[in-house]
């Protein structure tokens, strides 16, 4: 066999050897697809500055959003994010979101969506679904005093 033949042989046994670690990759992506079911109100409940929160999806493969049930304490307390980006969709209740400075009403099925470095807190009898993106980081919920306000 040529030179050239041995090369073709050669580039098409490595293409193909290639196609198969992509179609192996690729069937092992696809086989984490997979729709995600969970409970919120089974979870557990863990303190926030907002109340307590039952926090779904916090794993290290989700890098979209996790979602949190957020019942609000009447002492909520001020604080901010620096890369999380949270949007609040109010379930039941009644009371206000302050932020930046500014009080906004919140009802049932109010949606708002608080950029990073926007210091707030809502306040009032509520409870909320609240989806931090990407998903919640503790490392990057920043408590605020009067004093830093």
């Amino acid at each position: 066999m040529s030179k050239a033949g041995k090369d073709k042989t050669t580039c098409s046994r490595l293409a193909n050897g290639i196609s198969a670690v992509v179609a192996r990759a690729v069937e092992l992506y696809l086989s984490k697809r997979m729709i995600r079911i969970t409970q919120l109100d089974t979870l557990p409940a863990v303190p926030c500055p907002c109340g307590e929160a039952r926090r779904a999806f916090a794993d290290p493969e989700n890098t979209l959003a996790t979602v949190h049930l957020t019942d609000i304490s009447k002492d909520s307390r001020a604080h901010y994010h620096k890369r999380m980006t949270e949007i609040y969709v109010v379930l039941e209740g009644e009371g206000v979101l302050e932020a930046d400075g500014k009080v906004y009403p919140l009802k049932p099925l109010t949606a708002v969506m608080i950029p990073p470095g926007c210091i707030h807190r809502a306040v009032g009898n509520l409870r909320i679904l609240n989806i931090p993106m990407p998903p919640f980081d503790p490392s990057d919920e920043f408590e605020v005093t009067d004093h830093d306000k």
